[in-house]
């Protein structure tokens, strides 16, 4: 008989039951079906300010977020950090490590150990033993294929797959999760660059103020118009402001700091495309948000807790297929003579080829556990969920009642500047007619700066809360999803 009839007499049970195994397996896998939990949001965001500034009726409009701002520079940065961020070039490795381990979860589908083998042993006998060999001593060579295939009967591997697709998504989400993190810091640690630039200016022009006062204060100190007294508060006044500049410069210094690490830049790459920016922004008039019950579409993160919640439950599934048989085939074709000119002669084949079965009757207790622990998990992360959709939904009402707020504050320092601008006029022209003493300018003079200041960080925080509210409606990763980032 030749060795390819052989070999089809070998293959043809094989064939039989890989036909058989396949017809098997494309019913139902064991173990629970993840079924996606119901939105419990509604239309309206509760307790949120009725304010023309947010618009409900619209869906919330996060992508390219940044862009509302105007601000090239910002736009730039972004830019440049998509590619260049190192903490999203972490993840984007994940991505890809889940990817290859999806990989190799869809391949245990298929016969999971395939190899060729082959070699020469020489082998001596012992002639002193009971019922001795014919022959004492002879050469063997050998050289072969083998198969096994664990058959997918009760669909542990497909649950295996299950699994990987899960985590494979939930990890992009997480690279979203972490792009949309990203924006937002550049963001606020650019706009807190802009804020110290503006305060420092202030602070500047108030000591040059200052320094007119103090060579007012002195002029009038020669001519007898008042005491050494008004010299030295004026003196000490002038001191007092001028010892936030180091402060405001240090933040300066810290924010440029922040916007290197978020690109990936040493301190200092970052100065040529940093000097072309402006001030503070002014937001936008309206501010679509939408609707709560969008929200669970939008955030990356919630998504990502869904996604970990259902990898979580296939586990069950891959656990519990323990409770039956594992059923395999296995099949083995070679070669093997005692001299190497006879190996690859149709007397030198040899086969073999079956199913067989393991199946572990007396573990079940520790593979109840086992199931019982994955099951746990899988609890966990719907809980885990549950509280990120919860936290996501306080945040955007947090976020919104601060930006209307510091809004507010803005439009109320404002008027509070140009009030105290013109109460310090006021003071200096009185002071310079010997109507008041110099203390009512040294209060009217400190709470300007004050208030200046003031009305800087306040419209530092407008922005700022902003881009928070942006971040947390989304944060527009949608568009970044289109993106070759992950190619």
């Amino acid at each position: 008989m030749s060795e390819m009839k052989r070999l089809n007499l070998l293959l043809k049970p094989f064939v039989i039951a890989s036909v058989g195994v396949l017809l098997v397996v494309s019913g139902c896998a064991i173990g629970p079906d993840f079924k996606k939990p119901e939105n419990p949001y509604g239309e309206k965001w509760s307790d949120a300010p009725k304010t023309s500034q947010l618009n409900a009726s619209e869906p919330a409009e996060t992508d390219s977020w940044w862009q509302n701002f105007n601000d090239p520079v910002l736009n730039e940065l972004i830019s440049q950090a998509n590619q260049q961020n190192l903490t999203l070039k972490i993840a984007g490795l994940r991505v890809l490590e889940a990817k290859a381990i999806r990989g190799v979860a869809v391949g245990n589908l298929f016969p999971q150990s395939q190899f060729v083998e082959g070699g020469y042993n020489r082998v001596n006998l012992s002639t002193e033993t009971a019922n001795r060999y014919p022959v004492e001593d002879f050469n063997n060579y050998n050289a072969g294929f083998d198969a096994l295939w664990e058959l997918d009967v009760w669909g542990r591997f497909r649950r295996g797959v299950e699994a990987a697709d899960a985590s494979l998504y939930a990890s992009i989400m997480t690279f979203h999760d972490v792009w949309v993190s990203m924006t937002s810091e550049i963001a606020l640690a650019y706009f807190d660059l802009c804020a110290y630039d503006q305060r420092i200016e202030l602070l500047r022009q108030n000591i040059e103020i200052q320094e007119g006062t103090l060579r007012l204060v002195k002029a009038r100190y020669r001519h007898g118009a008042t005491t050494e007294l008004d010299v030295k508060q004026s003196l000490a006044e002038l001191h007092n402001v001028e010892s936030a500049l180091p402060l405001l410069l240090t933040g300066r210094q810290t924010a440029k700091n922040r916007l290197c690490v978020l690109l990936g830049a040493g301190p200092g790459e970052l100065d040529d495309l940093l000097a072309h920016r402006g001030g503070i922004p002014v937001p936008p008039q309206s501010v679509a948000v939408g609707i709560p019950a969008q929200l669970l579409e939008r955030r990356a993160d919630i998504r990502q807790a869904m996604f970990s919640a259902k990898s979580q439950c296939a586990r069950i599934g891959v656990e519990k297929s323990d409770f039956l048989p594992h059923i395999f085939l296995f099949g083995s074709v070679g070669f093997e003579a005692q001299n190497a000119g006879d190996l690859f002669t149709s007397g030198a084949f040899t086969g073999m080829i079956g199913p067989s079965f393991r199946w572990n009757i007396l573990n079940y207790g520790r593979i109840m556990n086992r199931v019982k622990a994955q099951d746990a998990r899988f609890q966990q992360s719907l809980v885990n969920y549950r509280l990120t959709a919860i936290r996501a939904l306080n945040e955007v009402n947090s976020t919104m009642t601060a930006y209307i707020n510091t809004q507010e504050q803005v439009t109320q320092l404002v008027e509070s500047v140009s009030a105290t601008r013109k109460s310090f006029k006021l003071a200096t022209l009185q002071y310079e007619n010997g109507l008041i003493d110099f203390q009512r300018v040294l209060d009217s003079q400190s709470f300007l700066v004050r208030q200046q200041d003031n009305l800087a960080s306040a419209r530092r925080d407008v922005v700022q809360n902003l881009v928070r509210l942006y971040k947390a409606l989304g944060g527009g990763w949608e568009v970044q999803a289109k993106s070759a980032v992950l190619s």
